[in-house]
């Protein structure tokens, strides 16, 4: 096990997207690795994980340093990475000593986006160290990428218009949001406040659908309000905060049910592709 130091991880982001039969396959990763070169998660940090030195077959993202009450939702969580066809590789990786903290019970350990084919390893993994499930946290997931070719043109309808979000319209937003049991109650004002956002709002002030960007790439929370469901408006948003991030020369990147085809099918109409193969499990343990 080797920790990379600020000049290793720089030559993992240039190493990284070649490591993929697909630049997809690698985009959550790369997204945490350059997020962290830039400095860009006020505070808090990864540090990261390998099997060797330079010639990786597998990367362990592991929270690290103080974490604000709004971010716990992050502390003591993972995030992990091989190379196609080193499955056995990663599951000797994870069971060696010091890479997984399971003796830090204070704060849940939480896997975000493990690949499917690791979920059963882990599971293992944390018997073994006397771990308990919590078998409802459990979700199965697909990855889409965004493909900046195919983003459509989408401008507000007449008399509305798109805004980013303001800090303090946190309470309605996550009032609004189906995982806010999960999270602190600051932590959609922290990403309104440091990540790009995007509101469709009409005439009358009223805010009709809206999604913020969580770490990385990855816009997160949408909603539409029901009565104006099927409109259009979620896809008006979605289009919205996926050309504010790659303006900022970021690939937006989604997890999704794996059975959410409404959502899957809305992503694919604003550019994104699903990435074959591909499936996650978010996952914590107690």
């Amino acid at each position: 096990m080797k920790i990379l130091c600020h000049e290793e991880l720089k030559l993992l982001a240039e190493i990284l997207p070649k490591t993929g039969q697909s630049y997809s396959e690698t985009v959550w990763m790369l997204s945490i690795v350059r997020g962290t070169l830039r400095e860009e998660f006020h505070g808090f940090a990864y540090e990261f994980l390998v099997d060797a030195w330079p010639d990786f077959k597998v990367v362990v993202a592991r929270s690290c340093g103080v974490w604000t009450e709004e971010m716990a939702i992050y502390e003591n969580s993972y995030i992990i990475y091989y190379i196609a066809d080193c499955l056995q590789e990663a599951e000797h990786f994870l069971a060696e000593k010091g890479v997984i903290k399971w003796e830090y019970r204070a704060v849940m350990i939480k896997f975000k986006a493990i690949p499917a084919e690791l979920y059963s390893t882990v599971c293992e993994l944390a018997k073994a160290h006397h771990v308990s499930f919590e078998s409802d946290t459990h979700v199965l997931v697909r990855l889409l990428v965004l493909d900046p070719g195919k983003v459509p043109d989408m401008p507000p309808p007449d008399d509305f218009k798109l805004e980013a979000l303001r800090p303090e319209q946190h309470s309605m937003i996550t009032s609004r949001w189906q995982y806010a049991s999960f999270a602190p109650a600051t932590y959609l004002k922290f990403l309104i406040e440091n990540f790009p956002s995007s509101a469709l709002i009409s005439s009358t002030g009223e805010y009709v659908a809206h999604e913020v960007t969580t770490l990385g790439s990855m816009p997160t929370a949408l909603y539409v309000c029901p009565e104006h469901r099927g409109k259009g408006y979620a896809k008006c948003v979605i289009v919205d905060l996926s050309k504010k991030l790659l303006r900022q020369g970021k690939i937006p990147f989604v997890f999704i049910v794996r059975d959410n085809n409404v959502s899957i099918n809305l992503h694919l109409r604003c550019g994104f592709d699903l990435v074959k193969g591909q499936e996650f499990v978010f996952v914590r343990f107690q």
